[in-house]
């Protein structure tokens, strides 16, 4: 009865939690194996979204300084690293309310091998370089998201600001990779990197699981694409390391009567 009650839960944690947000979130990220690599993605809001115009990306370089908010200039937009990459969504793809897709690191193949059904899209497959005419989504085969440090930023551009707007923001295992966009022109100040949260790291069989909406985020003034500072949210908060099981109901002990039952 217990395992019962969890598993409801589950089913229902993003339309308890994240239905008063206004902007598409990010709510599951799974570290390792590399073949199982995957990014969740949920619209709480009260209308469809066109993806046509976001980006995802975790090929933030701050000791070079490439980071993905100079994707307007063509230049000095992402890594280049094999194992990174900046990706923009399928033309035309929607999440509908409270609707949630499944984003594979691997192609489709891999991720069923791993959990037995397959993705909603996958980053050798589905999604488009960032930029036309330049390769940015990284080796096929190599491992993409960092096990123990990283950031991954869920963004959205419109082909002719000169700026991007922030979705969602996340950073793990420490501040190395965090961005700081306060005095780069066109922007608003984040929160300093001393003072922006982080998620844990997790181990195979288990992943990072958004358990709550993002808290004391601050809502206003802010990069964000509803202007939000994304930097604020208390990650280590909103952000827990959980089983990585599935969600699905699980039927054991059953008995029927008669034992054979005939027609």
């Amino acid at each position: 009865m217990i395992r019962r009650s969890y598993i409801i839960f589950s089913a229902l944690l993003p339309f308890v939690l994240f239905g008063e947000l206004d902007h598409l979130i990010i709510t599951e990220v799974v570290l390792q194996p590399s073949d199982g690599e995957y990014i969740r993605i949920h619209n709480p809001t009260q209308t469809a979204v066109d993806l046509s115009d976001y980006y995802i990306t975790d090929a933030t370089d701050t000791s070079a300084g490439m980071f993905y908010y100079n994707l307007p200039s063509e230049s000095n937009y992402w890594s280049g690293g094999s194992s990174d990459f900046i990706a923009r969504f399928p033309d035309g793809y929607a999440l509908d309310v409270g609707e949630t897709a499944v984003l594979s690191l691997r192609d489709s193949s891999r991720y069923f091998s791993q959990y037995g059904s397959h993705p909603d899209l996958t980053l050798t497959e589905s999604m488009r370089d960032a930029v036309l005419g330049q390769s940015t989504l990284g080796n096929s085969v190599a491992p993409k998201l960092d096990n123990s440090s990283e950031t991954l930023v869920l963004f959205h551009w419109n082909d002719t600001s000169s700026t991007v707007d922030d979705v969602d923001y996340l950073l793990w295992g420490d501040q190395t990779c965090a961005v700081d966009k306060t005095d780069v022109e066109g922007y608003e100040a984040d929160s300093p990197v001393d003072q922006q949260s982080f998620m844990p790291i997790h181990a195979d069989e288990e992943k990072l699981v958004r358990v709550s909406n993002e808290g004391n985020e601050i809502q206003s003034g802010g990069n964000g694409i509803t202007g939000h500072d994304e930097t604020s949210e208390n990650l280590s908060e909103t952000w827990v390391i959980s089983p990585l099981a599935s969600t699905k109901p699980e039927i054991s002990a059953v008995t029927v009567s008669p034992e054979s039952p005939f027609v």
